[in-house]
């Protein structure tokens, strides 16, 4: 059975877009992008600090959240890591791998949106920039009638119609929101969307004395006093707050949290390494060398974090340590070990490498065809999709690309 070339219109020129539009072209299809930036993919320059961490060697679904996890893996099933890697090393791409995560042996992201831009141009695709606002309109309710698609870089009728217009994180790049409108006008529902992989805010007093410190810890996040999540690697201390890859994977509780006005709190074990009872010994041991408390305590902390503590604790640097009563003593071994920090905030979408939240997927078919609009597609963070640190979300971003780019040509 012969089938008719299909029309597909892709709104969105990330990962997730480029992915869809490859994989579509490759079946045959005519595809246009949508893009309202000046080019496509800025958002993948930014991944992995430049060098875009593309995927993660171990995926799973405890890497990732939304509110029907399942989701996830019946889609990443359909085009898992081995899939992304070949995908890349057929475009000429070659990989590493440091700890799980796959970067391109350039280093540098630009090598992977040039392969991406040089496949789409192979295989004829049209890109359309600077695009404007899109509005999409179903041409027979309830039927395969397709789509008319207007914007100010001009639109046209459509057989298919692909939303990878991304989130609200990092708008700079290009997720500027404007997709979880256009969803809406479709009839769909969203999940709250907020920042994801973000750093917190706290109280100014503790934090401004050490901004700059980084300090591998581990970190206990509360809510209502009750234990969340836990991490470990290096925080890092700002002036507004804790930041760094362990308060990312456990940003997006705490955020999802304070949206609902409940109290937030971290514990921090600035010395991980080490228990309690053996904290304790190295502190008795220098309390009997008869030095002031900053020079016995040089050493365990950085300088800047360990005044604070002292100061927390009512213990002089310049006094002798043994001066300082036991409970005293036992109270800096505590502060160490069970550092709570009150949670008052977080960073705005400027500062998120992600989105939480998004159209959600109940409203979705397996193959990310929406239950409600046929012919209309969804793909990468305008789902209520979001994975951890590691390379996650771009593959979330390759596979769900890949799954309605293939539905949507019409070849499963």
């Amino acid at each position: 059975m012969i089938r008719a070339m299909k029309k597909i219109a892709i709104i969105g020129g990330g990962a997730s877009g480029m992915m869809a539009a490859i994989t579509a072209a490759r079946l045959g299809a005519s595809v246009t992008i949508y893009e309202h930036k000046d080019r496509v993919g800025k958002k993948i320059l930014t991944t992995g600090n430049g060098k875009c961490n593309l995927t993660n060697l171990s995926v799973s679904k405890d890497d990732y959240r939304g509110n029907h996890p399942s989701f996830v893996m019946s889609v990443l099933k359909e085009f898992p890591v081995a899939a992304t890697l070949r995908f890349f090393e057929e475009l000429g791409l070659l990989w590493k791998e440091r700890s799980g995560c796959v970067y391109p042996v350039s280093n540098q992201a630009s090598t992977v949106l040039d392969l991406l831009r040089s496949e789409l141009k192979r295989l004829g695709v049209t890109v359309l920039t600077e695009c404007g606002k899109v509005s999409l309109k179903p041409v027979h309710k309830n039927q395969r009638g397709g789509f008319v698609l207007t914007c100010a870089a001009g639109g046209g009728h459509f057989d298919r119609v692909i939303i990878a217009a991304g989130g609200k994180a990092a708008p700079v790049t290009g997720s500027d929101g404007s997709g979880y409108a256009l969803a809406k006008s479709m009839g769909h529902r969203l999940v709250p969307v907020l920042p994801a992989l973000t750093a917190l805010k706290g109280e100014e007093s503790f934090f401004k004395p050490v901004a700059g410190v980084r300090v591998d810890a581990g970190l206990s996040l509360y809510i209502e006093d009750a234990l969340c999540a836990e991490e470990m690697g290096e925080l890092q201390l700002t002036a507004q707050g804790p930041s760094g890859i362990p308060v990312f994977q456990l940003s997006r509780f705490a955020v999802e949290a304070l949206s609902r006005q409940k109290r937030v709190h971290l514990v921090c074990d600035f010395l991980p390494q080490y228990t309690a009872e053996q904290l304790e010994k190295s502190l008795a041991f220098r309390r009997q060398r008869g030095l002031s408390a900053e020079e016995a305590l040089t050493g365990i902390l950085n300088k800047k974090l360990l005044f604070l503590l002292l100061k927390q604790c009512g213990i002089r640097p310049s006094e002798p340590l043994a001066s300082n009563p036991a409970s005293k003593m036992q109270q800096f071994c505590h502060i160490i070990k069970h550092c709570r920090m009150p949670i008052t905030g977080y960073a705005s979408f400027e500062q998120a490498q992600v989105c939480q939240g998004g159209v959600d997927t109940s409203q979705l078919h397996a193959d990310l065809e929406s239950a409600i609009c046929k012919g209309l597609y969804f793909a990468g963070e305008i789902v209520d999709v979001d994975g951890i640190c590691g390379g996650y979300n771009l593959q979330w971003a390759w596979s769900s690309g890949y799954v309605a780019g293939r539905a949507a040509a019409d070849i499963i």
